[in-house]
C-alpha cells in the first residue's frame, strides 16, 4: 500500500479512553443498503505527504457498491472520498480530509466555536 499504512487490529490501536467512539463506529457497520455490497474498515494514517501529517490512524469505513464504486468515510468527521477503486478512494478521502482541515483552521478567526472543532480535528491531523 504505497503511501497508506491501514492496520486493522482495532483494540491495539484505539487507545482505551476512545473506545466509546470506537463502539459507536463498529455499531454502524451492521446497516447496509441493498446498493453496497461489502464493506471493510482500515485505520488510515498517511506518512508521505508533505504539507500534513497525521499524528494518529483514522478509523475508515471502505464501501463497495454495486456500481464499481467505492466510499472511504468517517464518523467522527464526516468525511468521504470516492473513487474506482479502494486507493483512489482513500486517496480522495484524504485530500478531503485536508480540505477540511483547512476549512475548519480558517473559520475559527471568525468563529471562536470551532476551536473545539479544530482542536479534535488536530489530534488526528496538523501542518507540518
Amino acid at each position: 500500500m504505497d503511501s497508506i499504512t491501514a492496520l486493522l487490529d482495532i483494540p491495539r490501536i484505539i487507545p482505551t479512553t476512545d473506545r466509546r467512539t470506537m463502539d459507536v463506529f463498529l455499531t454502524s457497520y451492521s446497516s447496509h443498503s441493498s446498493v453496497f455490497h461489502k464493506s471493510d474498515f482500515v485505520f488510515l494514517h498517511y506518512e508521505t505527504d508533505p504539507a500534513f501529517t497525521m499524528h494518529q490512524p483514522i478509523p475508515v469505513e471502505i464501501v463497495y457498491d454495486d456500481y464499481d464504486g467505492v466510499v472511504s468515510s468517517d464518523s467522527i468527521f464526516n468525511v468521504y472520498g470516492v473513487g474506482k477503486n479502494r486507493q483512489e478512494s482513500l486517496d480522495d478521502y484524504f485530500m478531503s480530509l485536508k480540505e477540511y482541515f483547512e476549512i475548519i483552521e480558517d473559520s475559527m478567526q471568525r468563529n471562536s466555536s470551532d476551536e473545539a472543532v479544530f482542536k479534535n480535528l488536530s489530534r488526528f491531523i496538523a501542518r507540518r
